[in-house]
């Protein structure tokens, strides 16, 4: 979860042009995601934390000791 910054010249007009892209890594395909460019930090700050919303934690598997040694003894019988 960033904020990065490109920058270039343009060789015909010779100005140069900053852009902000929000980078956000999804645990889920375990890729990075890339905003498209932004003219300001702030713009890209706010679509960094639009892009984190969409991005899901993977769910944690939540049984207890019990659950699983039955589960497991169940399967173990058949």
């Amino acid at each position: 979860m960033s904020i990065q910054t490109k920058s270039y010249k343009s060789k015909k007009t010779r100005k140069k042009t900053t852009k902000f892209y929000a980078v956000v890594y999804d645990p889920a395909t375990d890729h990075v995601k890339w905003s498209s460019g932004f003219a300001t930090r702030a713009e890209a700050k706010a679509e960094e934390l639009r892009m984190m919303d969409l991005v899901k934690e993977p769910e944690l598997f939540s049984a207890t000791f019990g659950e699983v040694a039955k589960s497991w003894l169940l399967s173990s019988d058949g």
